[in-house]
């Protein structure tokens, strides 16, 4: 085997064996604030029917302020009822151009478009990850681009990554 694909192999390995530790943490946290993300014992992060995961969710507080907060945070950060967002180029000259200026515009129209389209689900994937956030710190997010579709968001469970 290719001593680089080796050393990715073995770095792989180290990240899983530190990420464990916080599977646990983070699998005692979802059961008591968001017991449908408290997945990080199994081998996928889907549902199966029947299973019941709330039973240690003793007081709705956490939960009801976890919702509120990722409401909250996805409205100061992300709104769409305007653009939040803004495309710039590091050199000045560069940036100086009106042709340029215009370019940057434009483009920025298009990509909010593209973000908040309806085959995008920007929104329920960005309010899932502001969750995730609010709950256990990172989040994580996939972004494809569909031929003939446009962009895809998709929230990654935390034990997927």
């Amino acid at each position: 085997m290719d001593s680089r694909a080796r050393t990715i192999i073995d770095l792989h390995s180290n990240l899983i064996s530190e990420r464990a530790q916080l599977d646990g943490l983070w699998q005692d946290i979802a059961k008591r604030v968001w017991p449908d993300y408290a997945v990080f014992n199994r081998r996928n992060a889907y549902n199966t029917e029947g299973d019941q995961r709330s039973f240690e969710l003793f007081d709705t507080t956490g939960a009801v302020a976890l919702d509120r907060f990722a409401s909250a945070f996805m409205k100061m950060t992300a709104p769409s009822y305007r653009q939040w967002h803004k495309l710039t180029v590091d050199d000045e000259e560069t940036a100086a151009n009106q042709q340029v200026k215009t370019w940057l515009e434009n483009l920025n129209k298009i990509l909010f478009r593209r973000r908040y389209a309806k085959n995008s689900v920007f929104a329920s994937q960005y309010l899932e990850n502001c969750k995730t956030l609010g709950a256990f710190g990172p989040m994580a997010t996939f972004i494809e681009d569909v031929p003939g579709l446009g962009n895809r968001y998709v929230s990654l469970h935390l034990s997927s990554t």
